[in-house]
C-alpha cells in the first residue's frame, strides 16, 4: 500500500475502494444458501476480511499523514472510541434487526451501511499527497524501498515491536479468561455478557478519552508508563481478591474488572499514540500495521499462557505473572522517547508547552 500511490491513486482511493469491497464482498451471503454454496460464502468472507484489514491499514497511514503529533493522543481515543461504539452498536442491531427483516434484509442494511461511509469518504475527504517526491510507481517502489531498509536498521523500531508483543500480557491475559472467570465465581453466563457488552465497553471508552487527552497534554512516555502501572495494578489486585482467604463480594470483582478495562483503554489511545510517533510516515500503513500485528502476537500467547497457568496454579497465580510481564516493559519506554535521527517526529513537549 506504502508502494503502491502516485498522484491520482492515494491514501483516499485506498480507504473508498477498500470500504466499497467490504460491502461488495458480503453481497453472496444475502442470496446463496450457506449449506449448498459454502465454498463461495467462505471466498465472500475471506476477500470481507482483506478489505477490511487493508481499509484499517490506508485509515492508520492517513491519519499518521495527517494528523500533528501533538493530537494523536486525542485522535486515538476518539478512534477507539467510534471502534468500540460501532462494533457494540452494529453487532447488535443487525441480531436484532434480522428477526423483522426476512431473507437479505440484514445484510443488505449492513452492505448500505458500508457504502453510506464510502460516499461520505468520496465526499468530504481530500487526497493525501505522498510524504515522498515520487510521481511514478518506480520512483515511488524505490523510496518506499529505502525508507524499508532503513527502519530495519532502527533500534527503535525492534524495540517498539518488542514493547507492542510483550506489554499488553497483563490484560490480554485477564480477557482470554475473563469469562469463564467471573462464571467460575457464581456469576450467570447472562450477567458476564451483559457486562462484557456494556459496562466493560463503556469502561474502554472512557479510558480511551482519557488516555488520548494525557498523551497529548503531558506527552506519551509519561502516560504510557502510568497506562502499563495501571493495568498491572489492577491484574494485581483481581489476583489478591481470588486469592485471598477473604471472600469478597462479586460485586466488588465486577468494580475491579471496570477499572481494569478503564485501564485498557487508557493504554490503547496512548500506545496507539506512541506507536505512530514511531512510525516513518513514508511507511504508515507498513510500519503502524507491524506495530498492531505485535499486539495481536501479545493477546495469543498471553492468553495461552494464562490459560495454561490458570489450569495449573490457579487464576491467582496465573493473572500475577503476566501483570509482572507487563511491568517490565516499563523499562523499554525511555528508549522508545530519546532524540535522535531515529526519530520521525520532534520531541515530545513537557507539560504546560504550547
Amino acid at each position: 500500500m506504502d508502494a503502491v500511490q502516485g498522484p491520482r491513486w492515494t491514501l483516499r482511493e485506498w480507504i473508498l475502494s477498500m470500504q466499497i469491497l467490504m460491502g461488495a464482498a458480503l453481497l453472496p451471503l444475502a442470496f446463496l444458501d450457506y449449506s449448498g454454496y459454502f465454498w463461495i460464502i467462505r471466498a465472500s468472507l475471506l476477500a470481507h476480511a482483506l478489505a477490511a484489514s487493508l481499509q484499517d491499514a490506508a485509515i492508520d497511514s492517513f491519519a499518521i499523514s495527517t494528523v500533528d503529533p501533538a493530537g494523536r493522543g486525542s485522535l486515538n481515543g476518539w478512534m477507539q472510541t467510534g471502534y468500540l461504539t460501532g462494533r457494540a452498536v452494529f453487532g447488535g442491531t443487525i441480531l436484532v434487526v434480522s428477526g423483522y427483516f426476512a431473507g437479505p434484509g440484514s445484510v443488505l442494511l449492513l452492505c448500505g451501511a458500508l457504502w453510506t461511509i464510502a460516499l461520505l469518504v468520496a465526499l468530504f475527504v481530500r487526497p493525501v499527497k505522498r510524504i515522498t517526491s515520487g510521481t511514478d510507481l518506480r520512483t515511488t517502489f524505490r523510496s518506499y524501498r529505502e525508507h524499508l531498509l532503513s527502519a530495519s536498521k532502527s533500534k527503535r523500531v525492534w524495540i517498539g515491536l518488542l514493547f507492542a508483543a510483550v506489554s499488553g500480557a497483563a490484560f490480554e491475559g485477564v480477557g482470554a479468561v475473563g469469562g469463564p472467570f467471573l462464571v467460575d465465581r457464581g456469576l450467570s453466563e447472562s450477567e458476564v455478557g451483559w457486562f462484557f457488552s456494556l459496562p466493560a465497553v463503556g469502561g474502554m471508552i472512557l479510558g480511551s478519552l482519557a488516555g488520548g487527552f494525557s498523551a497529548d497534554r503531558f506527552g506519551t512516555a509519561g502516560t504510557v508508563r502510568t497506562a502499563i502501572l495501571f493495568v498491572a495494578a489492577n491484574t494485581i489486585l483481581i489476583a489478591l481478591m481470588e486469592g485471598s482467604s477473604t471472600v469478597f463480594p462479586n460485586s466488588w470483582m465486577i468494580g475491579a474488572f471496570f477499572s481494569l478495562y478503564v485501564g485498557i483503554g487508557f493504554f490503547t489511545a496512548s500506545t496507539y499514540a506512541m506507536f505512530m510517533n514511531l512510525t516513518d510516515p513514508a511507511l504508515g500503513a507498513t510500519q503502524f500495521s507491524a506495530y498492531m500485528g505485535a499486539t495481536n502476537g501479545c493477546e495469543a500467547w498471553a492468553g495461552f499462557l494464562t490459560g495454561r497457568l490458570s489450569g495449573a496454579w490457579g487464576f491467582p497465580v496465573a493473572f500475577a505473572a503476566v501483570a509482572v510481564i507487563s511491568t517490565l516493559t516499563v523499562m523499554l519506554v525511555p528508549a522508545l522517547h530519546r532524540s535522535g535521527p531515529e526519530n520521525h517526529t520532534p520531541p515530545e513537549p513537557g507539560p504546560g508547552s504550547p
